[in-house]
């Protein structure tokens, strides 16, 4: 398919083949670590192309609700829920905005937040032969290379086993994972968002990267065009009494929303009720509104595996070196020693922030502040400025010459 960034139209002919197919190269291009010559390329039209194919339009994904690898600009990638939908090329780069590799068109590939035909062949691949060079990489199925596979509803439901990663790590079944399924022959969700404990979104956290929250990445309003043909959030058809039985069965690694049975209940039909935690992303709330839903919006701040009662001089001197970090070049050793121990006063102090102003914290989450936002309230302790450079200079310095 034609790319604006690699090619450049020497002419557009009629064809038979989908818009924007490339029919000839007049002349090749080349892309080096410098600059991009692109290719002169002869383009289709589209004018005779009749596609084997008929379905509705695709749904587009709501893009206030997280969607941390794809395009902030309504309309340049849809939900592909049939072979159609992939006659559309899927264009990634990077973005200029955070600097991160994104999906900027065509049919979205959002695994996370929705639920994909190929995920169960790729599941049962896992039962064939491995690569020689890598015991835990499977080929990819002759029969997948050429097709594409669509969202579709999803069938039972998983529980979270802890035994059952671990059997699987003592007898080297693949893939590792918590996950055990259940399928009861129902469909437990319809096509569509599937939304993640605020915990999981790791990519959003506030004191990781701000930027990435849809507050700051989506700024206009849906277009008029797109508004009814969004994805609204999954509705779940699995009875919360059907889910406890079975998770019951699960005696070890349960998360929390199991351990606390308030937070299991029936859907009510409506996302907005089933997961209100969501309306930070929707609505500029009032304040009594926004603490009503925010008894819904769980912060995750645990340490990590790490003791942060011990001292910083404790948690260093634990610190061991990774064998890919060669110990001999200082330089590299001390940045490494540098980063662990700001690592670690960042997370002491995020901690020390929940337990003391638990308030101010989850107001901060709800706004996707930066953490540095709140470090002057922790009067008492020496709280840097986290969001510019805290390297030592030994970390900064010229790295050495092989």
């Amino acid at each position: 398919k034609f790319v604006s960034e690699f090619h450049d139209v020497h002419s557009y002919v009629d064809s038979d083949l989908p818009s924007g197919t490339i029919v000839n190269v007049v002349e090749p291009g080349y892309i080096t670590h410098y600059r991009i010559k692109k290719a002169a390329v002869v383009v289709s039209n589209g004018s005779s192309y009749v596609s084997e194919h008929n379905d509705p339009d695709p749904l587009f994904p709501d893009l206030r609700l997280p969607h941390q690898r794809t395009s902030s600009k309504w309309g340049d990638v849809f939900i592909p829920t049939h072979p159609k939908h992939f006659e559309i090329s899927a264009i990634w780069g990077w973005d200029a905005k955070t600097g991160l590799f994104m999906q900027e068109k065509g049919p979205i590939w959002d695994p996370l937040h929705y639920y994909y035909e190929s995920v169960d062949k790729i599941i049962k691949a896992y039962d064939g032969e491995v690569l020689d060079e890598n015991y835990w990489l499977i080929p990819v199925p002759s029969e997948m290379k050429m097709k594409f596979y669509p969202v579709v509803p999803f069938e039972g439901f998983d529980v979270l086993d802890m035994s059952e990663r671990n059997d699987r790590i003592e007898h080297r079944v693949r893939p590792t994972t918590m996950c055990k399924r259940y399928t009861e022959n129902v469909f437990s969700a319809n096509i569509g968002y599937h939304s993640m404990p605020p915990e999981f979104e790791y990519e959003l956290d506030s004191w990781f990267s701000p930027e990435l929250s849809p507050v700051k990445r989506v700024i206009s309003d849906v277009p008029l065009n797109i508004r009814s043909k969004i994805a609204d959030p999954i509705l779940c058809n699995v009875p919360a009494k059907l889910y406890l039985s079975r998770q019951s069965e699960v005696s070890q690694g349960n998360p929390y929303w199991v351990n606390d049975m308030t937070h299991l209940h029936d859907s009510t039909g409506e996302f907005k009720n089933d997961y209100p935690y969501l309306a930070r992303y929707y609505e500029n709330l009032t304040s009594k509104a926004r603490v009503s839903a925010m008894s819904n919006l769980y912060i995750f701040v645990d340490g990590v595996g790490v003791d942060l009662n011990m001292l910083r001089a404790e948690y260093v001197s634990s610190l061991k070196i990774p064998n890919n970090i060669d110990e001999s070049i200082r330089d590299f050793t001390l940045a490494y020693y540098d980063l662990k121990e700001k690592s670690f006063l960042r997370i002491k102090n995020r901690v020390d922030l929940f337990d003391k102003f638990y308030d101010e914290y989850l107001m901060s989450s709800w706004n996707s502040s930066a953490c540095d936002d709140m470090s002057y309230m922790l009067k008492d302790q020496n709280i840097e400025k986290l969001n510019e450079s805290q390297f030592s200079s030994v970390a900064i310095m010229q790295p050495p010459t092989f």
